[in-house]
Protein backbone atom coordinates (compact mmCIF):
# COMPACT_ATOMS: atom_id res chain seq x y z
CA UNK A 1 0.00 0.00 0.00
CA UNK A 2 1.12 3.54 -1.16
CA UNK A 3 0.93 5.92 1.30
CA UNK A 4 1.35 9.67 1.92
CA UNK A 5 3.08 9.47 5.01
CA UNK A 6 6.21 7.47 3.16
CA UNK A 7 6.17 10.29 0.89
CA UNK A 8 8.83 13.13 0.50
CA UNK A 9 9.02 16.31 -0.85
CA UNK A 10 12.49 17.39 -2.57
CA UNK A 11 13.27 20.75 -4.13
CA UNK A 12 16.85 22.40 -6.08
CA UNK A 13 17.94 24.35 -8.71
CA UNK A 14 18.92 22.19 -11.18
CA UNK A 15 18.54 19.06 -12.09
CA UNK A 16 19.67 16.14 -10.85
CA UNK A 17 17.50 15.64 -7.56
CA UNK A 18 19.77 13.68 -5.27
CA UNK A 19 21.66 14.74 -1.54
CA UNK A 20 22.33 17.62 -2.86
CA UNK A 21 18.74 18.61 -2.88
CA UNK A 22 16.89 19.96 0.13
CA UNK A 23 14.04 17.79 1.38
CA UNK A 24 10.77 20.22 2.85
CA UNK A 25 8.29 19.15 4.85
CA UNK A 26 5.19 19.24 3.56
CA UNK A 27 1.37 19.05 4.82
CA UNK A 28 -0.11 17.99 1.20
CA UNK A 29 0.19 18.81 -2.58
CA UNK A 30 -1.89 18.78 -5.09
CA UNK A 31 0.83 18.91 -8.20
CA UNK A 32 -0.09 17.33 -11.25
CA UNK A 33 0.11 17.00 -14.95
CA UNK A 34 -3.76 17.32 -16.67
CA UNK A 35 -3.38 16.53 -20.08
CA UNK A 36 -5.59 17.04 -23.39
CA UNK A 37 -7.03 14.69 -26.22
CA UNK A 38 -7.42 16.60 -29.43
CA UNK A 39 -10.77 15.24 -31.29
CA UNK A 40 -12.06 16.52 -34.94
CA UNK A 41 -15.65 15.64 -33.59
CA UNK A 42 -16.54 16.20 -37.01
CA UNK A 43 -19.78 14.62 -38.80
CA UNK A 44 -19.11 10.83 -39.84
CA UNK A 45 -23.08 8.95 -40.09
CA UNK A 46 -22.87 8.35 -36.59
CA UNK A 47 -23.41 9.89 -33.21
CA UNK A 48 -20.09 7.96 -31.60
CA UNK A 49 -16.97 9.52 -31.15
CA UNK A 50 -13.85 7.49 -32.86
CA UNK A 51 -10.35 6.40 -31.38
CA UNK A 52 -8.90 6.99 -34.82
CA UNK A 53 -9.31 10.78 -35.30
CA UNK A 54 -7.79 11.67 -31.79
CA UNK A 55 -4.33 12.93 -31.25
CA UNK A 56 -2.94 13.68 -27.65
CA UNK A 57 -2.66 17.67 -26.76
CA UNK A 58 -0.71 19.89 -25.23
CA UNK A 59 -0.32 19.68 -21.10
CA UNK A 60 0.04 21.89 -18.10
CA UNK A 61 1.77 21.31 -14.84
CA UNK A 62 0.66 22.53 -11.89
CA UNK A 63 -0.84 22.74 -8.35
CA UNK A 64 -0.61 23.78 -4.62
CA UNK A 65 2.10 22.96 -2.01
CA UNK A 66 0.83 23.63 1.48
CA UNK A 67 3.24 23.48 4.38
CA UNK A 68 4.20 24.97 8.10
CA UNK A 69 7.85 26.36 7.18
CA UNK A 70 10.25 25.88 9.35
CA UNK A 71 12.62 29.00 9.11
CA UNK A 72 15.55 27.48 7.25
CA UNK A 73 12.73 26.19 5.16
CA UNK A 74 10.94 29.22 4.51
CA UNK A 75 14.21 31.23 3.11
CA UNK A 76 14.43 28.54 0.57
CA UNK A 77 11.14 29.15 -0.66
CA UNK A 78 11.59 33.07 -0.51
CA UNK A 79 13.99 33.16 -2.69
CA UNK A 80 11.90 31.20 -5.40
CA UNK A 81 8.91 33.46 -4.49
CA UNK A 82 10.11 37.09 -4.91
CA UNK A 83 13.27 36.51 -7.53
CA UNK A 84 15.61 38.05 -4.98
CA UNK A 85 18.64 35.78 -4.03
CA UNK A 86 19.28 37.50 0.01
CA UNK A 87 20.09 35.50 2.87
CA UNK A 88 18.30 38.09 5.13
CA UNK A 89 16.27 40.94 2.86
CA UNK A 90 13.31 39.77 0.45
CA UNK A 91 11.59 42.32 -2.00
CA UNK A 92 9.87 41.99 -5.16
CA UNK A 93 12.40 41.48 -8.20
CA UNK A 94 11.27 42.13 -11.86
CA UNK A 95 11.60 38.35 -12.76
CA UNK A 96 11.37 35.62 -10.41
CA UNK A 97 13.65 31.60 -10.86
CA UNK A 98 12.39 28.59 -11.77
CA UNK A 99 12.46 25.52 -9.47
CA UNK A 100 13.10 21.69 -10.10
CA UNK A 101 10.17 19.93 -7.67
CA UNK A 102 10.54 16.20 -7.10
CA UNK A 103 7.77 14.40 -5.70
CA UNK A 104 8.06 10.66 -4.40
CA UNK A 105 4.56 9.15 -3.69
CA UNK A 106 4.23 6.42 -1.41
CA UNK A 107 6.60 3.82 -1.85
CA UNK A 108 6.57 1.96 2.09
CA UNK A 109 6.31 -1.43 2.76
CA UNK A 110 4.75 -3.23 0.01
CA UNK A 111 4.05 0.04 -1.97
CA UNK A 112 4.92 0.24 -5.38
CA UNK A 113 5.41 4.22 -5.55
CA UNK A 114 6.80 6.22 -7.87
CA UNK A 115 9.04 9.56 -7.78
CA UNK A 116 7.31 12.60 -9.64
CA UNK A 117 9.79 14.91 -11.28
CA UNK A 118 8.51 18.60 -12.30
CA UNK A 119 10.82 20.73 -14.18
CA UNK A 120 10.69 24.46 -14.94
CA UNK A 121 8.29 25.52 -11.74
CA UNK A 122 7.55 28.97 -10.64
CA UNK A 123 5.71 30.47 -8.15
CA UNK A 124 2.32 31.66 -9.13
CA UNK A 125 0.90 32.60 -6.20
CA UNK A 126 2.02 32.29 -2.66
CA UNK A 127 0.48 33.00 0.17
CA UNK A 128 1.68 33.40 3.99
CA UNK A 129 -0.42 33.75 7.45
CA UNK A 130 -2.28 32.58 10.58
CA UNK A 131 -4.50 32.21 12.75
CA UNK A 132 -5.07 32.56 16.91
CA UNK A 133 -3.39 29.31 18.26
CA UNK A 134 -1.87 27.64 14.69
CA UNK A 135 1.17 28.12 13.14
CA UNK A 136 2.14 30.14 10.64
CA UNK A 137 1.39 28.70 7.12
CA UNK A 138 2.71 28.79 3.37
CA UNK A 139 0.56 28.05 0.26
CA UNK A 140 2.44 27.86 -2.61
CA UNK A 141 0.40 27.45 -5.98
CA UNK A 142 3.04 27.00 -8.92
CA UNK A 143 3.17 26.60 -12.63
CA UNK A 144 5.75 24.03 -13.89
CA UNK A 145 6.51 22.67 -17.94
CA UNK A 146 7.60 18.97 -17.21
CA UNK A 147 6.89 15.70 -15.94
CA UNK A 148 9.13 12.87 -15.49
CA UNK A 149 8.58 9.79 -13.87
CA UNK A 150 11.34 7.63 -12.06
CA UNK A 151 11.28 4.53 -10.09
CA UNK A 152 10.59 5.25 -6.10
CA UNK A 153 13.56 6.68 -4.25
CA UNK A 154 15.67 8.67 -6.95
CA UNK A 155 16.18 11.16 -4.44
CA UNK A 156 16.17 9.22 -1.17
CA UNK A 157 19.03 10.88 0.35
CA UNK A 158 17.51 14.44 -0.01
CA UNK A 159 17.23 15.75 3.70
CA UNK A 160 14.73 17.87 5.60
CA UNK A 161 16.30 21.19 6.89
CA UNK A 162 16.53 20.64 10.68
CA UNK A 163 17.74 23.83 12.18
CA UNK A 164 18.94 24.92 15.57
CA UNK A 165 15.49 24.98 16.44
CA UNK A 166 14.53 21.64 15.50
CA UNK A 167 12.92 22.69 12.29
CA UNK A 168 9.77 24.46 14.10
CA UNK A 169 7.49 26.58 12.58
CA UNK A 170 6.74 30.46 13.62
CA UNK A 171 3.64 30.56 15.04
CA UNK A 172 0.52 33.48 14.93
CA UNK A 173 1.12 34.07 18.80
CA UNK A 174 4.97 34.69 17.85
CA UNK A 175 3.75 38.29 16.82
CA UNK A 176 2.51 39.01 20.19
CA UNK A 177 2.61 42.55 21.07
CA UNK A 178 4.75 43.46 17.44
CA UNK A 179 1.79 44.20 15.40
CA UNK A 180 1.87 47.40 14.15
CA UNK A 181 -0.59 49.63 11.77
CA UNK A 182 -0.28 52.93 11.27
CA UNK A 183 2.63 53.05 13.65
CA UNK A 184 0.34 51.91 16.35
CA UNK A 185 -0.16 48.43 17.97
CA UNK A 186 -3.08 46.38 17.51
CA UNK A 187 -4.90 43.08 18.56
CA UNK A 188 -5.00 40.59 15.29
CA UNK A 189 -7.23 37.28 14.83
CA UNK A 190 -5.75 35.93 11.51
CA UNK A 191 -3.65 37.72 9.35
CA UNK A 192 -2.47 36.48 5.35
CA UNK A 193 -0.34 38.09 2.89
CA UNK A 194 -0.29 36.90 -0.47
CA UNK A 195 1.93 37.24 -3.43
CA UNK A 196 0.62 37.04 -6.91
CA UNK A 197 3.37 37.28 -9.55
CA UNK A 198 0.36 37.01 -12.52
CA UNK A 199 2.65 34.35 -14.57
CA UNK A 200 1.99 34.47 -18.27
CA UNK A 201 2.23 31.38 -20.14
CA UNK A 202 2.75 30.34 -23.85
CA UNK A 203 2.92 27.04 -25.39
CA UNK A 204 3.43 28.27 -29.22
CA UNK A 205 3.77 25.41 -31.14
CA UNK A 206 4.97 23.21 -27.80
CA UNK A 207 2.92 20.27 -26.03
CA UNK A 208 4.03 22.02 -22.95
CA UNK A 209 4.69 25.62 -21.46
CA UNK A 210 7.40 26.59 -23.09
CA UNK A 211 7.46 30.13 -21.84
CA UNK A 212 6.61 30.96 -17.78
CA UNK A 213 7.02 34.90 -17.55
CA UNK A 214 6.20 36.96 -14.38
CA UNK A 215 3.82 39.57 -16.18
CA UNK A 216 2.81 41.70 -13.24
CA UNK A 217 2.91 41.71 -9.25
CA UNK A 218 -0.65 42.08 -7.40
CA UNK A 219 0.18 42.03 -3.50
CA UNK A 220 -3.08 41.54 -1.26
CA UNK A 221 -3.38 41.51 2.53
CA UNK A 222 -6.17 40.22 4.69
CA UNK A 223 -6.50 41.47 8.69
CA UNK A 224 -9.01 40.74 10.98
CA UNK A 225 -8.73 42.54 14.35
CA UNK A 226 -11.35 43.43 17.46
CA UNK A 227 -13.32 46.76 17.01
CA UNK A 228 -12.62 47.43 20.50
CA UNK A 229 -9.36 49.81 21.32
CA UNK A 230 -8.91 53.59 20.03
CA UNK A 231 -6.37 52.01 17.59
CA UNK A 232 -8.62 49.19 16.28
CA UNK A 233 -11.13 51.75 16.12
CA UNK A 234 -8.81 54.41 14.07
CA UNK A 235 -8.75 51.92 11.12
CA UNK A 236 -11.91 51.93 9.66
CA UNK A 237 -12.29 53.73 5.91
CA UNK A 238 -8.59 54.87 5.70
CA UNK A 239 -8.89 54.69 1.52
CA UNK A 240 -6.19 55.30 -0.46
CA UNK A 241 -4.52 57.30 2.75
CA UNK A 242 -3.41 53.89 3.50
CA UNK A 243 -0.62 52.91 6.51
CA UNK A 244 2.26 51.33 6.90
CA UNK A 245 1.79 47.87 8.14
CA UNK A 246 4.82 46.18 10.02
CA UNK A 247 4.49 42.94 11.86
CA UNK A 248 7.54 41.04 13.30
CA UNK A 249 7.26 37.43 13.99
CA UNK A 250 9.95 36.33 17.41
CA UNK A 251 10.37 33.03 17.57
CA UNK A 252 11.28 31.18 20.51
CA UNK A 253 15.32 30.93 20.13
CA UNK A 254 15.61 34.52 18.22
CA UNK A 255 14.83 33.68 14.57
CA UNK A 256 12.74 36.46 13.17
CA UNK A 257 10.23 37.37 10.59
CA UNK A 258 9.26 41.11 10.08
CA UNK A 259 6.37 41.69 7.12
CA UNK A 260 6.02 45.23 5.78
CA UNK A 261 4.48 47.50 3.14
CA UNK A 262 2.28 50.09 2.68
CA UNK A 263 -1.10 49.06 3.14
CA UNK A 264 -4.14 50.29 1.52
CA UNK A 265 -7.90 48.41 3.08
CA UNK A 266 -10.93 48.62 1.03
CA UNK A 267 -13.50 50.21 3.63
CA UNK A 268 -15.55 47.71 5.02
CA UNK A 269 -17.98 48.39 7.73
CA UNK A 270 -18.09 46.36 10.61
CA UNK A 271 -20.97 44.73 11.44
CA UNK A 272 -23.04 42.53 14.36
CA UNK A 273 -22.90 39.15 13.78
CA UNK A 274 -24.38 38.06 17.15
CA UNK A 275 -23.53 38.76 20.51
CA UNK A 276 -19.64 38.07 20.30
CA UNK A 277 -17.14 40.28 19.77
CA UNK A 278 -17.27 42.77 17.01
CA UNK A 279 -14.71 42.43 14.20
CA UNK A 280 -12.98 44.99 11.60
CA UNK A 281 -11.88 43.32 8.43
CA UNK A 282 -9.30 44.60 6.58
CA UNK A 283 -8.90 43.47 2.76
CA UNK A 284 -6.67 45.28 0.25
CA UNK A 285 -3.47 45.97 -1.21
CA UNK A 286 0.45 46.33 -0.22
CA UNK A 287 1.24 49.00 -3.35
CA UNK A 288 4.99 50.74 -3.68
CA UNK A 289 5.39 54.26 -2.19
CA UNK A 290 7.95 55.92 -3.62
CA UNK A 291 11.23 54.24 -3.98
CA UNK A 292 9.83 51.90 -0.71
CA UNK A 293 9.03 48.55 -2.05
CA UNK A 294 5.58 47.48 -2.55
CA UNK A 295 6.53 45.02 0.68
CA UNK A 296 9.67 43.85 2.36
CA UNK A 297 10.11 40.20 4.11
CA UNK A 298 13.17 40.65 6.70
CA UNK A 299 14.05 36.65 7.58
CA UNK A 300 16.56 35.95 10.14
CA UNK A 301 16.95 32.13 10.05
CA UNK A 302 20.31 32.38 12.15
CA UNK A 303 19.85 32.08 15.71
Amino acid sequence: MSMGSQSSFAIDTVLPLDGASTGIEIQSESLAKAGNIIETSGIRGTRQHVQERTRNGNYAIGGTIEMFPSPEELKIMLFWITGTDHATVFTPAETVPSRVIGISRGGGTGGLGKCFTYGGCYVSRATIGGSEGEPMALSIECIGQTETIEAAGAFATATVPMPAAGGSPFIFTDSSGAFYLGGNAIAVKSFSMTIDNLLDVAFNNSVSASRITAADLAVSCSITTPYSTVNEVALYDKGVTGMALSAVFTHTLAYSLTIAGFFQPVSATPVINGKGEIVLRLDGMLRKTGSTAAYTLTLDSTP
